[in-house]
């Protein structure tokens, strides 16, 4: 380590992680120990500008250490993070440091290693070297590390956070969202709204530390076209559109979804399955939850509630349109799971416009007889 070179237009800067597990049946004796010696050779020998020390950090306080100082590095820094014989680099001369760590650590040891980091440091420290690269394919292939993302610390939006979702291809299965507001720029080309065209897989969840979900916002909407869509523990605020308009199947669980400029959530298409736990849908423009073309929407949670919803009129009829429930054909439908009933979850939307089917309009946008529906597709079920 001491013979590498130094440059003077260049700032060296390292985070040693030394972890005994104080207090654990598997405390380790040396590491710490091996963290101050690590930290003496960077500083006299290797020329590092900045070494900072961490000894016995628990799960998220590494977490977090290891964010806060990828933060302070810039393009031209030469960074090195160690965590018990793990390396980093941002350029070519720290490799070699990284090269002797993991040669001589054993290969199930090393593995351990991407137990404490998250998606966003895998793709700093995988350039490190072919070994690591290796280590981190087999961890993927036996689902070894943990698959998730956060906005936005780790990317600075939902948009650029889902985007790498879809490029890693499965590699990364959940984006968590931190506190504030997740501005939505449009991905449909849909006039004037502004949802996330929703693609592949994805989990998409607040973070657990913040208890009021009111504090995660997603301002704008979901348009759903891939099956295992999850979407959990946070409010949804889209005044443009829809909050979830799904063309797929896809979970809602823990939500607040209001003051959506359309419905609150859609499903259509005869291969869509929606399941929605613990939802509350107010203030929509149009209907709280509305199926159409053969989906099925299954309401469940003693927290479910749709109020407030189903103030747009349809001036030609001069009456409303839209409801806390609506279904539009015969072959779709919303099944409610007992003890819950479409009167205890759908109440105080306007003009009392609770449930109802299609009918169809008497002008040319749908076909009247072809949207005929009967209330019997607005149903209770036991599960």
């Amino acid at each position: 380590m001491a013979s590498l070179s130094t440059s003077s237009t260049q700032t060296r800067k390292a985070l040693i992680i030394g972890n005994n597990y104080p207090n654990d049946t598997g405390e380790l004796l040396s590491c710490a120990n091996d963290m101050e010696s690590v930290h003496r050779i960077l500083k006299d020998k290797c020329h590092f500008h900045f070494s900072e020390e961490k000894p016995n950090l628990n799960y998220m306080d590494m977490q977090e250490t290891i964010s806060d100082f990828s933060d302070t590095l810039n393009d031209s820094d030469s960074a090195t993070n160690h965590i018990v014989g793990e390396t980093k680099s941002t350029d070519d001369s720290a490799t070699a440091i990284a090269r002797v760590c993991f040669q001589q650590l054993p290969r199930h040891l090393r593995l351990l290693i991407f137990h404490s980091l998250s998606y966003r440091n895998y793709l700093l420290v995988s350039p490190t070297c072919t070994m690591f690269q290796t280590d981190l394919a087999l961890s993927l292939e036996n689902n070894l590390v943990l698959r998730y993302l956060h906005v936005p610390e780790d990317y600075r939006t939902l948009n650029e956070g889902y985007k790498k979702v879809e490029q890693s291809k499965g590699a990364v299965t959940t984006i968590v969202l931190g506190q504030g507001d997740h501005v939505v720029e449009d991905t449909t080309n849909h006039p004037a709204c502004n949802y996330l065209h929703i693609k592949c897989p994805v989990n998409i969840v607040g973070s657990p530390k913040v208890l009021d979900k009111s504090k995660i916002v997603v301002v704008g909407g979901f348009w759903i076209t891939a099956n295992g869509v999850h979407v959990e523990h946070l409010t949804i605020r889209h005044k443009k559109g829809c909050g979830v308009y799904g063309e797929s199947s896809f979970t809602l669980n823990d939500l607040m979804i209001d003051q959506s400029g359309y419905s609150g959530v859609v499903a259509t298409g005869s291969s869509t399955l929606s399941r929605c736990i613990n939802i509350r849908i107010s203030k929509c423009h149009e209907s709280g939850v509305s199926a159409s073309k053969g989906a099925t929407i299954i309401m469940d949670g003693s927290d479910t509630l749709i109020d407030g919803n189903g103030n747009w009129i349809d001036f030609l009829r001069s009456t409303g349109f839209h409801y806390g429930l609506k279904v539009w054909d015969p072959s779709s439908k919303i099944q409610i799971v007992s003890p819950l009933t479409k009167e205890s979850i759908s109440k105080g939307n306007v003009g009392n416009r609770n449930w109802n089917v299609g009918v169809g309009r008497n002008f040319n946008a749908w076909d009247v007889e072809e949207y005929q529906a009967t209330l019997n597709q607005i149903e209770t079920i036991e599960e």
